[in-house]
């Protein structure tokens, strides 16, 4: 689920507008980011966030539910189809990807070969793996209070010309995940995860790099 076509401009910043596709469960960190977006948005009255989430599961009432400003509108796709999910990533501003627990997350993928900048949780490997000093988005640690909202600080305040380079930055990021590299990058997720669920024991380097991807600077 790609979209290959042209990159749109964005250049309007006073009108954001937030993808985020998957289930919508505890693991996947909605509420807490539902709740760090309504504080934002209730300290930058002047910019409008528009907040797609396509996906269903057993938070979406809660969702819902959560309190918001006016200027935060959230806008519920339910299940898609991939040429729902395609025109999702071509039509929105960035990706928000808020997992507390990820062994990659391939949305992030498909976010930055479609040219769609990626705000993504360091618990996913894809985000942890690919995005690095605004090449391609941010990582944030959405258990670390504050951090989303530095990042979207981060965003507004970019110079005009970084910010419309964001799309075709995303796409030359993706461009990492040659064959090789992914094939790397998939066994290090499966340690990883296999590490993570008491399989396999726990080396210094596995227990780095679990403390490292959580430590990237949200400025």
């Amino acid at each position: 689920k790609i979209y290959h076509g042209e990159l749109p401009q964005k250049n309007d910043r006073n009108h954001l507008k937030l993808l985020t596709v998957g289930q919508l469960s505890e693991r996947k960190g909605m509420i807490p980011a539902a709740i760090e977006l309504a504080k934002w948005a209730t300290n930058n009255p002047a910019i409008q966030i528009q907040w797609n989430v396509v996906g269903a599961g057993p938070l979406q009432a809660d969702l819902q539910a959560e309190p918001r400003p006016g200027n935060l509108q959230l806008v519920m796709h339910g299940h898609c189809d991939p040429k729902h999910i395609i025109d999702q990533y071509r039509d929105n501003d960035l990706l928000l990807f808020p997992t507390m627990a990820d062994e990659w997350g391939l949305v992030v993928d498909e976010a930055l070969q479609s040219g769609l900048p990626v705000i993504g949780s360091c618990h996913s490997q894809a985000a942890a793996t690919l995005i690095e000093d605004r090449m391609g988005g941010w990582t944030y640690d959405p258990e670390q209070e504050g951090a989303l909202s530095a990042v979207l600080d981060d965003l507004i305040n970019l110079s005009q010309h970084s910010y419309e380079q964001m799309p075709a930055d995303a796409r030359r990021v993706a461009v990492k995940r040659t064959p090789a590299a992914s094939a790397i990058q998939l066994v290090q997720a499966v340690r990883f995860a296999m590490t993570a669920r008491g399989l396999l024991p726990e080396t210094p380097g596995t227990a780095s790099s679990r403390k490292s991807s959580c430590e990237v600077s949200s400025s």
